[in-house]
């Protein structure tokens, strides 16, 4: 009897790891395997994805906040402006004064030395002419031996008329010199009544301008200004500085500007502008100072001077970090009545340079720091962490 058998396998779980089966259908003379796909029934465990990450943005402080204080900047800067005119003239009045007095003084010289000529030929005619005019006449033989005698006798008359002219100059001369310092000396007290009150008026939009940023940006001289290639900004704000590096400056004694003046409200923090140890001194026209030596070891240092006070546990050799608070603005030394902060670079313990392009590019950071993320102060190292052997300070000299 023939014919056709089947049967069929039906597919059983395999143990884990398995992924086939085996189904057969043998039928008259032939067998058919076929390969089906099994689920993986290995347990899994569900996949958890990490909530992404969002940082808060920073604070938006409105434009016409920030055009507010630009426009107080601006105002400042321009008052600012106005006080360094205002000094430039006084000390040009000053240098004529000055000149005025070494001319007078000539004057004074020479018109003495008239009087004394004068004195002489006085003296001579008053003792001499008359026994010389009766010798004259008496000791002439004739008409044109007397006519002789006579002509001499004029020229020396002519010579004390020269002498009499030459004091009468002087006279004149000293006059002319003692007016023109008359009415410099009313120039100069002028002159410093408008520095003076340009100065008061510069402190007065400062004060402004302090409680202007402090009422829009609460806390910002809580943080450094922002950093440019290394170098802060060294005046909190609100701040104000022109260009007056090698401006004539009276003394005692007369010298240039060694560094650039910033002005800023009392006690406006001063602020490391670079990694360093510091020293501090106190005297002279620069009240109480502070020198911040560079930690890089290239020599460079910069000089603060007219300040408050220092930052307290301020102490020589003591390290500080760029934006560490080591001071405050004052008006100490010949600052008085004029809060600043008189700023000086000496590259490689060399000269004085000019302050006011590094300054002007640094002020571009504070600026930016006014509409930034707000960040703490950096954290002062350790009070123990001094150095212990500084450079030589610097020879004291003329800052104002």
């Amino acid at each position: 009897m023939t014919g056709t058998v089947s049967s069929t396998t039906t597919p059983l779980p395999e143990s884990p790891g398995s992924t086939s089966t085996t189904e057969a259908t043998p039928t008259v003379g032939t067998t058919t395997t076929s390969t089906t796909p099994v689920p993986d029934m290995t347990p899994t465990t569900p996949s958890v994805s990490a909530p992404p990450v969002t940082t808060a943005p920073p604070p938006t402080i409105p434009p016409e906040i920030l055009a507010e204080i630009a426009a107080a900047r601006a105002d400042l800067d321009r008052v600012t402006q106005a006080v360094a005119e205002a000094e430039h003239e006084r000390v040009r009045l000053e240098t004529l004064y000055r000149t005025n007095q070494v001319r007078a003084n000539a004057a004074r010289t020479h018109l003495a030395e008239a009087r004394a000529a004068v004195e002489r030929r006085a003296v001579a005619a008053y003792k001499g002419h008359q026994a010389e005019l009766l010798d004259i006449v008496l000791g002439s033989e004739t008409a044109e031996s007397l006519t002789n005698r006579r002509l001499l006798l004029e020229a020396v008359f002519a010579a004390d008329a020269d002498t009499l002219s030459s004091f009468r100059a002087a006279q004149a001369r000293l006059a002319d010199e003692e007016a023109a310092l008359r009415s410099l000396t009313q120039q100069q007290i002028q002159a410093e009544q408008d520095v003076r009150a340009k100065e008061e008026d510069l402190k007065t939009r400062l004060d402004q301008a302090d409680r202007l940023v402090k009422a829009r940006l609460p806390g910002v001289n809580e943080r450094p200004p922002l950093a440019v290639n290394g170098f802060v900004f060294p005046v909190g704000q609100p701040h104000s500085f022109s260009s007056d590096f090698g401006d004539y400056r009276a003394g005692p004694p007369v010298h240039s500007h060694q560094g650039n003046d910033i002005f800023a409200p009392y006690g406006t923090p001063l602020f490391a502008v670079v990694d360093g140890a510091v020293a501090i001194d106190e005297g002279g026209l620069g009240g109480r100072m502070l020198v911040l030596y560079a930690g890089d070891g290239s020599g460079t240092y910069y000089l603060y001077a007219h300040l408050q006070d220092w930052a307290p546990g301020m102490k020589d050799g003591l390290r500080v970090v760029a934006g560490q608070v080591v001071g405050f603005t004052g008006d100490t030394g010949n600052a008085l009545g004029a809060p600043h902060c008189h700023f000086e670079i000496h590259p490689g313990s060399g000269p004085a340079v000019d302050p006011f392009p590094i300054l002007t590019s640094a002020d571009r950071g504070a600026a930016q720091a006014l509409a930034s993320p707000r960040s703490a102060l950096p954290a002062p190292p350790a009070s123990t962490d001094t150095v212990t052997a500084l450079p030589e300070p610097p020879p004291p000299g003329p800052i104002d």
